[in-house]
């Protein structure tokens, strides 16, 4: 099966830079913000596409713009080259006009008609909530996208065929960095003091620095082993965090925290026979909700991984799994004499 990773994708609403990424029977949709990172997991048998045109309107604001830009320029140009002290003759003033309406009327015009030109876009419906992933089909990237839609539809046709227990929920992952997240706040805060011009208004720029703090002192508590790994994670050393948390839990065994942020670490690495190894020694200590929810965790996304190992075969059409056979059984035929 061909992996089709890291297409990327212009939204119409959302983050500016996005991917998407289709390995084995699973659609990764992944965004990127100043201050979060998301990653979801999508079985194709949740998706259903939709196709529309719409008018680009980015088009029309960078005709507008573009109009206003050449404007101010052929103002400020002509007040260079009209001068009292030196009468232009009327060869320079036609030469003047002719180069402005190059530079300004021409490409307003091109980019004005191009708007009423309505561009193609695709809609990722997503079940069961309706959520939807919308992004332009540029002329550039169209072959890629159409490739992928032709993939995603192929690879659900064998899912509804041979898999009998199809994914019925996304499952996803945000890794957000709070120190980014204090300095976007600093900056809003500090908006109605530069607008209003009234300095003492900086002084709301003490709320999020005041939370910031209070987040800091409030985890002085943790171990610094815990806090180090927490660190690691949020750079994505996932092995370097996986090390700090066993040698705290060396030192500490009952340390409740450490436990649930390791079963998070080894859910990133895959490793899930270690995850449940770790709930099986705390779940004494958790409420049944609490342990049913991370056991219902650790069994999705072990049905994803085996979902993104799936392979099928182009010559006869069967579905392959390389790490779990059980997926790639087909549904009971009626005439099957297994069939109930």
């Amino acid at each position: 099966m061909t992996c089709l990773t890291d297409i990327r994708i212009r939204q119409l609403i959302g983050p500016r830079k996005a991917w998407l990424s289709l390995v084995g029977t699973v659609l990764t949709y992944c965004d990127r913000t100043w201050s979060r990172e998301t990653a979801i997991d999508i079985p194709v048998e949740l998706i259903s596409i939709k196709d529309k045109k719409r008018f680009m309107g980015t088009r029309l604001i960078g005709a507008l713009c573009w109009l206003l830009f050449s404007l101010m320029a052929g103002a400020i140009m002509g007040a260079i080259v009209y001068r009292p002290d030196t009468p232009c003759t009327a060869t320079t003033e036609i030469i003047f006009f002719v180069l402005w309406m190059a530079v300004a009327i021409v490409p307003f015009v091109v980019l004005l008609i191009r708007f009423f030109f309505r561009q193609r876009t695709v809609s990722l419906v997503i079940a069961p909530h309706n959520s939807q992933i919308t992004f332009w089909v540029l002329k550039k990237g169209r072959v890629v996208v159409d490739n992928l839609l032709s993939e995603i539809q192929t690879r659900r046709a064998y899912v509804d065929e041979r898999i009998s227990y199809p994914q019925s929920s996304c499952l996803g992952n945000v890794l957000e960095r709070p120190w980014k997240r204090t300095v976007v706040l600093i900056c809003l805060f500090a908006l109605p003091a530069l607008f209003v011009e009234e300095p003492w208004l900086f002084l709301l720029c003490i709320a999020p620095i005041a939370m910031h703090i209070w987040s800091v002192v409030t985890s002085v508590d943790q171990p610094r082993l815990f806090r180090k790994a927490v660190r690691a994670c949020l750079r994505k050393q996932w092995n370097d965090a996986q090390a700090m948390i066993s040698e705290l839990l060396e030192r500490s065994p009952s340390y409740m925290p450490a436990h649930l942020l390791l079963i998070n670490i080894c859910l990133r690495l895959c490793r899930f026979g270690e995850a449940e190894s770790v709930l099986s020694r705390i779940q004494s200590d958790l409420n049944p909700e609490a342990v049913q929810e991370i056991q219902t965790d650790i069994i999705q996304r072990r049905r994803i991984y085996e979902r993104k190992q799936m392979s099928i075969q182009p010559t006869n059409g069967q579905v392959v799994s390389e790490s779990s056979p059980s997926l790639s059984h087909e549904k009971p035929s009626s005439h099957s004499p297994n069939a109930p």
